[in-house]
């Protein structure tokens, strides 16, 4: 994945970035990838040799900026987009870009604007929310050094600052997820890495349409693990599905299922098959509109799903005629699949190998358009 990370001096960039390094290497590779601007650091050395300050006007300077950002973002950068196994963090992208330029009074320029749109957009952008009283706090207290305590008035740079990325986060050609930095670090970077380990894709639809099949082969295709709530229950309790039926009836499993959900769309970084029936519990629905992972339905015919799960057997609520039962959970279940899913792909007369395969091919496009 790619992501962003912007916002004004002081909002807690490297903070974040070097808490969600840590947090993801156990089950990613997670980098900072720094975008520079040689061009500028010639001009700016050519500047000095002339002793001529207003050499390259601030449009020039911009646009060199804009130039390398776009050349490296296509040169190292995507490699990283959409991969489930590599984290990229830029602090310097399109939306700090774009906030230079309302800063310098360039966001009129239509020319600048439209070279910005050739950037690539990135997985995730993530934008830390700061007041200038405490970015200025916070930079006093730093080691390093920064151009805003050189300004004559440094509050009002940082106050100018803030509000040119308050304005580049709405102008966006992308969704961007706030993040209140006032909140402790830990408290910031947890927020970030809810959206960053997730499952990579959740997969629903009725018994039959291939849902645990077509999960592994995707899960295999992209090196990622594979988790089925059906399992997670019966992992959990140690009673398999008809036992739990039998035991304790359909409310009981509803709510553990429910539960397992819960936590693997918060912490499963893979493939997840759900259960038929899970999308029929509130909470579970509710979970999955509030979840960056993408919905993809898997749809079949009744008579591709009845021919497929055969006499039910190992399936309590298709116990006595299959079909006819597999008729009745449709009616029921069919509007709340169309309201948690981002994605609908149909199995009929084809194999798992080419569902899984559109479904990749879906998820790249849905991830990077």
């Amino acid at each position: 994945m790619l992501i962003e990370v912007c916002g004004p001096d002081g909002a807690g960039k490297s903070t974040l970035v070097d808490g969600l390094r840590v947090r993801l290497r156990s089950s990613v590779r997670a980098y900072e990838r720094i975008v520079r601007s040689e061009s500028r650091n010639l001009l700016e050395r050519v500047m000095l040799e002339l002793g001529r300050p207003d050499a390259f006007s601030s449009r020039e300077h911009e646009l060199v900026v804009i130039l390398d950002a776009i050349r490296q973002s296509h040169a190292d950068l995507h490699v990283y987009r959409g991969s489930p196994h590599s984290h990229a963090f830029v602090t310097f992208y399109h939306c700090a870009l774009l906030a230079r330029l309302h800063e310098r009074g360039l966001a009129a320029d239509e020319a600048l604007r439209h070279l910005l749109r050739s950037l690539p957009p990135p997985d995730l952008s993530l934008r830390l929310t700061v007041e200038p009283e405490t970015a200025l706090d916070r930079i006093r207290n730093r080691v390093k050094g920064d151009d805003v305590l050189s300004a004559p008035e440094p509050l009002a740079r940082l106050r100018d600052r803030v509000h040119a990325y308050e304005l580049a986060g709405r102008e966006l050609p992308y969704e961007q997820v706030t993040l209140d930095s006032a909140q402790c670090p830990e408290q910031v970077a947890a927020q970030a890495r809810a959206l960053l380990v997730r499952p990579y894709a959740v997969l629903i639809g009725m018994p039959g349409a291939g849902k645990s099949t077509i999960g592994r082969l995707l899960a295999d295709s992209l090196g990622l693990p594979f988790a089925d709530s059906d399992q997670l229950v019966e992992e959990r309790t140690g009673q398999t599905i008809p036992d739990l039926f039998a035991a304790e009836g359909e409310d009981a499993f509803r709510k553990l299922e429910t539960e397992v959900i819960a936590d693997a769309l918060s912490a499963f970084n893979g493939v997840l098959a759900l259960g038929g029936g899970a999308v029929v519990t509130d909470a579970t629905r509710q979970a999955l509109l509030s979840s960056a992972a993408p919905v993809v339905l898997l749809r079949a015919s009744v008579a591709s799903l009845h021919e497929r799960v055969g006499d039910g057997a190992g399936r309590p609520l298709l116990a006595g005629d299959p079909r006819a039962r597999l008729l009745e959970l449709e009616a029921v279940r069919e509007p709340y699949y169309r309201i948690v899913a981002g994605l609908t792909v149909d199995t009929d007369q084809r194999t798992p190998a080419q569902v899984a395969a559109t479904v990749r091919m879906l998820l790249a496009t849905n991830r990077r358009g």
